[in-house]
């Protein structure tokens, strides 16, 4: 019984293995093939339908199906706290913005500030695309503080963006055009309190 069990396990762990290689090289047809293995599968964990759902959802966005992502992705949420949910998360925020429902995706983003703590890198994304949200919306003083916060944090720990290297870049290019849109709106005034990262949610 234990052996079977131990096989079964194998098995599921190979499928996958197979299936984010699958996605590495662009093989979409083998990825939906393992998720759906994997999902329908009682024998899988939830670790494993949340890896399946996680692939699903990326194909999804890929392919602009952004409702069907977002379907995906919360199951990826309901199912896990590992950085594949973290990485929804951000997901879900920008599928939102994508759709343009501003408010919904700024909502997201404040959230994911506080749920995605422990994963770095998809905490700092959120508040970039919250910055872009903040333009959007002509609260330019507050897209200003979310990017001098992301600049912040990068430079106490700039391991946080080593899956994107070229962050520090595209965030001081955004902060530039804000301060220069800033610098050219003469009645535009200051909010009165000074705001990091952690209170950017009080700001709403």
């Amino acid at each position: 019984m234990e052996s079977s069990a131990t096989s079964e396990e194998s098995r599921l762990n190979a499928q996958l293995g197979a299936m984010s290689s699958a996605y590495k090289i662009g093989n979409k047809a083998a990825v939906k093939s393992m998720a759906s293995k994997l999902i329908s599968n009682p024998a899988a964990t939830q670790a494993h339908k949340s890896s399946a759902n996680f692939y699903l959802g990326k194909l999804a966005l890929e392919k602009g199906s952004y409702s069907n992502a977002n379907t995906y992705f919360q199951q990826v949420i309901k199912l896990s706290d590992a950085e594949q949910a973290a990485e929804s998360r951000y997901q879900i925020a920008y599928i939102h913005y994508m759709q343009r429902d501003l408010d919904k995706a700024e909502e997201q983003c404040l959230s994911n500030n506080n749920n995605n703590s422990g994963y770095p890198f998809w905490a700092v994304k959120s508040i970039v695309l919250l910055s872009d949200i903040y333009v959007e919306k002509n609260k330019l003083y507050y897209a200003k503080r979310a990017l001098e916060a992301v600049l912040e944090s990068i430079d106490s720990d700039p391991s946080i963006i080593e899956e994107e290297p070229d962050m520090r870049i595209t965030v001081q290019n955004k902060l530039q055009t804000v301060n220069n849109r800033i610098n050219q709106t003469s009645n535009l005034s200051a909010p009165s309190n000074g705001g990091t990262m952690e209170l950017i949610d009080d700001e709403n």
